[in-house]
């Protein structure tokens, strides 16, 4: 991606929320898919971004339950759909939206899926503040076995 690009992170948000409410870690995973990890919006981008977008009443935001997490849905707003019509007069986001065509339908690598997301997880880790004992032991406890099976598939049991 075009370094200059980069501001147009709002205009991409509108994009992606107009084809189907998302979540803010779905809308970095699509970014960071479809541009092939070579932009890698971080949640300290993204988070805010969204909170600016729904204080603003571009898009509007509802909680669900997926377990015992609850996660925050994001929907664009009339308002939104006005913002993102203003970006595709843009010769700049257009190329962008055309970028974004192509790489949508591409085929995933599930591996390479796995590889990406626990990298993410990783930084995200980094981010953590309040993180128990007990919880860091049962992290570590899932990752120990998630190793186990990695090494089995490797033939390194």
């Amino acid at each position: 991606m075009n370094p200059k690009w980069r501001g147009y992170y709002k205009a991409l948000a509108l994009y992606l929320l107009s084809s189907r409410p998302l979540s803010g870690y779905e809308i970095i995973r699509t970014i960071e898919g479809v541009f092939r990890g070579k932009v890698r919006p971080s949640p300290g981008t993204i988070y805010p971004l969204l909170r600016y977008l729904e204080e603003e009443g571009y898009i509007e935001a509802s909680e669900q339950f997926v377990g015992k997490r609850r996660k925050r849905i994001y929907r664009i707003t009339e308002k939104g759909k006005a913002l993102l019509q203003q970006y595709m007069s843009d010769a700049a986001f257009i190329n962008i939206v055309q970028y974004l065509g192509q790489g949508i339908g591409d085929q995933v690598d599930i591996l390479d899926s796995m590889i990406e997301e626990i990298s993410f997880l990783a930084e995200i880790f980094d981010e953590l503040d309040n993180t128990s004992a007990e919880k860091l032991k049962r992290l570590y406890a899932a990752l120990e076995e998630f190793r186990r099976r990695v090494a089995r598939r490797l033939g390194k049991t």
